[in-house]
């Protein structure tokens, strides 16, 4: 009886194995080939799942958003946090996630550069994601005003300030190999205090 393979699964493992054959060698110098070694099968058959390097790429960033996402969703599910507690977690995780692996950090980077200077569609998916963050910090620190735990503030404006922040903070972890990510963090947790009632 043959062995049913599902798809989507499938195609997940595909992208994160690849998303580790392009953070050892670059996004140039990764092959088909190498990426088809490193899943274990044959380099046809990752045609069945992707067109060409550049997609099993952005769905490989794509993919492990979606897995952020659930670390968010875990974080929100967590009852007895503050809306700021929340959102400072929330940033936390994101931070950790790229501080962690930080050759997926400067490959997120060289790639996110490469399709904005060719301004190329998934530059649109890529902006699409950060708004998300932005609008999941708005949403917390609307839910803080509403509760009386957040003084009133400029909620959107904030939100992507708040995001601009996380940014610069990921440019500084890529930048900067010395960056203590705890003092990153305790900065930005001091800021959200700071919004305190």
């Amino acid at each position: 009886m043959p062995k049913v393979v599902d798809f989507e699964q499938k195609k997940g493992e595909i992208a994160h194995k690849a998303l580790y054959a392009f953070a050892f060698e670059g996004f140039h110098k990764t092959s088909l080939n190498a990426i088809a070694r490193m899943c274990g099968i044959g380099r046809t058959t990752i045609y069945e799942y992707f067109r060409d390097k550049d997609e099993i790429f952005t769905y490989s960033l794509e993919h492990s958003f979606d897995l952020m996402k659930l670390d968010f969703q875990g974080i929100l599910d967590t009852p007895g946090l503050s809306s700021l507690e929340r959102l400072a977690a929330v940033i936390r995780a994101i931070l950790n996630v790229l501080y962690e692996d930080r050759r997926i950090l400067f490959l997120l980077l060289e790639h996110a550069m490469r399709i904005l200077r060719e301004n190329r569609e998934p530059a649109g998916r890529f902006r699409e994601r950060a708004e998300e963050i932005q609008s999941l910090f708005a949403r917390l620190l609307a839910e803080g005003i509403e509760r009386g735990e957040v003084r009133p503030v400029p909620v959107d404006r904030l939100a992507v300030t708040l995001g601009l922040l996380v940014e610069a903070a990921i440019m500084q972890i890529s930048i900067e190999p010395g960056t203590a990510l705890e003092e990153v963090l305790a900065g930005i947790e001091e800021l959200l205090q700071g919004l305190r009632r």
